[in-house]
């Protein structure tokens, strides 16, 4: 056999010194615990068995200048794995996004409309949602990688960023792909737009110093960016003084927690380092809302809950959490209410736990028996939302209880949250497809089955005039138009 000793032989001394301490080392030492163990369970058979070469192995490697050469060499590779790690996870250089964006660099004399994520607000319709009959694919696209923070409609066009570290522009109508900015980085928030501007983050649990940028929707350039320390998986939300008019871009920025942000310069106003931030903020025009989450790897940390002075980030009040808070914050009456849940531990449990706002009172909770991480809709007092489970409840907030709950068809875990429209239809993405039932009644109405592969969304169904978009977890987007019985039911 060509054993390690034979192969030691042939490289050189360089190499013997500097590699093969390295791997070697410990593969000599099991080499003779198992030789060491030979030894003594052949001695009950009278076999001698001898195990000197391991020894006299051993013996060369623990030499002073081997073991020097083992550090160095061992310092060398981790340095090159560390180094090159930092590399692929951090933001992408600034020329190299130019390069990459020279083609989406083109005059346009679209009109793009504003648009900020904000709480599903509305009113309780007061008749029942109509019945569905079919629903008709009017058009399909792929963009490559999964989408996950939304759909966004801006004018004629739709935006999205994918897994593939892209901003994508699609036609509305039609699906077809108008322009692609590249970050090179993960883009799991859902674009914000605001003045002929594009705004948008980058970055996951694994990336480091990602970047809030802002583009130029005529121009196509990039007009600025905003590095953090950490990364960006929810989107900013627009704020503004009361009494002023320069709008704030609260920015959750992972483990370099808040970030506040002129929305104009992109200058930095301040800076709440209050744990990993990974919620949405939220403001009532004097105060911040967020919540903090369990950093990846180390749940021991805590987390809080807790309002902030828009002004300054100086803390106002803070509240220990039983778990995570990654999803968005709500206000209704005098009162600011945090979904809990955590996708690193016990995703079978979830929580809403509201508090007084201006000084942070517990005022109640409702237990869930599974984590919520997604944008609840508010309609009057009540609450609609889904679990990681695939459920859907109903809070009612007045009485402080669960109204019912739903159970989708669901195996693994399903980060789409149920979005419910002006005509009472909840939507459901779920391991089947897309599940659509009545708020009313909670029957299912419409269940759409994909022909393709399907794998579930991660992003909400988004609402264009009468179509009804849908990305799914491997980058198909796809656009459909519902057919309504005739009766109207």
């Amino acid at each position: 056999m060509f054993g390690l000793t034979e192969f030691t032989a042939l490289s050189s001394e360089p190499s013997r010194l500097a590699i093969i301490p390295t791997f070697i080392l410990p593969f000599t030492i099991l080499g003779m615990a198992l030789t060491s163990l030979a030894t003594w369970v052949a001695a009950f058979f009278g076999i001698k068995l001898k195990a000197e070469g391991p020894k006299r192995l051993f013996e060369v490697l623990i030499k002073p200048k081997v073991l020097v050469w083992t550090l160095i060499s061992n310092l060398i590779f981790y340095g090159a794995y560390a180094g090159g790690k930092h590399v692929i996870f951090g933001p992408r250089p600034f020329w190299l996004i130019e390069v990459r964006n020279a083609d989406a660099a083109t005059e346009q004399t679209r009109n793009y409309s504003d648009f900020q994520t904000q709480l599903n607000v509305m009113k309780s319709p007061k008749a029942a949602p109509r019945e569905i009959q079919s629903l008709d694919l009017i058009w399909q696209t792929n963009v490559e990688k999964a989408v996950f923070g939304g759909v966004v409609l801006s004018g004629s066009s739709l935006f999205m960023g994918t897994d593939a570290g892209k901003l994508i522009e699609l036609d509305a109508r039609t699906g077809k792909k108008r322009r692609e900015f590249w970050t090179g980085q993960p883009i799991m928030t859902t674009p914000l737009i605001l003045d002929g501007s594009i705004y948008f983050g980058e970055g996951v649990h694994e990336n480091h110093h990602a970047r809030y940028y802002k583009y130029d929707l005529k121009t196509g350039k990039m007009a600025s960016a905003y590095q953090t320390q950490g990364h960006i998986e929810r989107t900013a939300t627009l704020a503004n003084i009361n009494g002023e008019q320069s709008p704030i871009l609260l920015i959750p920025s992972g483990s370099d927690g808040i970030n506040a942000v002129d929305a104009q310069s992109m200058r930095k106003l301040w800076q709440a380092k209050v744990g990993h931030v990974d919620s949405f903020p939220i403001s009532d025009g004097e105060r911040v809302f967020a919540g903090t989450g369990l950093e990846k790897d180390f749940p021991e940390t805590g987390t809080q809950a807790m309002a902030l002075s828009l002004k300054t980030g100086e803390p106002l009040w803070k509240k220990n959490l039983p778990t995570s808070a990654w999803g968005r914050p709500i206000l209704w009456s005098n009162l600011v209410c945090f979904s809990l849940g955590d996708v690193y531990t016990n995703t079978h449990y979830g929580q809403l736990s509201c508090y007084d706002k201006i000084n942070g009172t517990e005022n109640f909770s409702i237990n869930l028996p599974g984590a919520i991480l997604s944008q609840p809709t508010l309609i009057d007092d009540k609450l609609v939302l889904s679990d990681l489970q695939g459920t859907i409840y109903q809070l009612n907030l007045s009485e402080k209880k669960i109204d019912w709950q739903i159970q989708t068809p669901n195996k693994d875990l399903n980060f789409a949250a149920a979005v419910v429209d002006h005509e009472d239809h909840i939507f459901m993405p779920n391991d089947e497809g897309l599940s659509i039932f009545s708020r009313q009644t909670q029957n299912l109405l419409y269940q759409w089955k994909p022909s393709e592969k399907w794998t579930g969304a991660f992003a909400n169904i988004t609402f264009v005039d009468d179509l009804w978009v849908l990305a799914d977890a491997e980058g198909i987007v796809r656009a459909f138009r519902p057919r309504y019985r005739s009766n109207g039911k």
